[in-house]
């Protein structure tokens, strides 16, 4: 799974923590899990992972945070913002099975802004309502 955030932000090396959401940064919440298996909490195939505008990543399942593994990413600093290239492997999202054609991976994606206290802003259109499970 490939992805990239092109984001705009007038300062966008805000934040020094280790824990990369207190910084400038972008989550990425994929899902494995089975539509018809998906409720409410998340489950071993639910995976959140983060890179900040340092590349510094982390990865958490379950809500807790876990050694990273499948991740690999690059941010390239820009004037007005940063770039986060990331590829993700199905194959550790999945735990160890293959994506297969008519396959179907729940994703989300979140900015967040180191500035002063940290902001999560979602791209989901919050217009839509609560955020449910499939």
């Amino acid at each position: 799974l490939y992805v990239i955030c092109d984001i705009s932000d007038d300062t966008p090396d805000d934040g020094t923590s280790p824990q990369p959401t207190n910084n400038d940064a972008i989550e990425l919440y994929v899902s494995g899990t089975p539509i018809a298996d998906r409720t409410v909490n998340y489950g071993a195939f639910d995976h959140q992972f983060a890179i900040d505008w340092r590349n510094t990543q982390a990865e958490y399942s379950n809500g807790d945070q876990v050694t990273l593994t499948g991740l690999q990413s690059a941010v390239k600093l820009r004037a007005g913002g940063y770039t986060v290239e990331a590829e993700i492997n199905t194959t550790s999202l999945l735990n160890g099975s293959v994506l297969a054609a008519g396959m179907a991976l729940g994703f989300d994606l979140a900015i967040d802004n180191g500035v002063d206290q940290p902001v999560t802003k979602s791209v989901r259109d919050p217009s839509a309502g609560p955020l449910k499970r499939a």
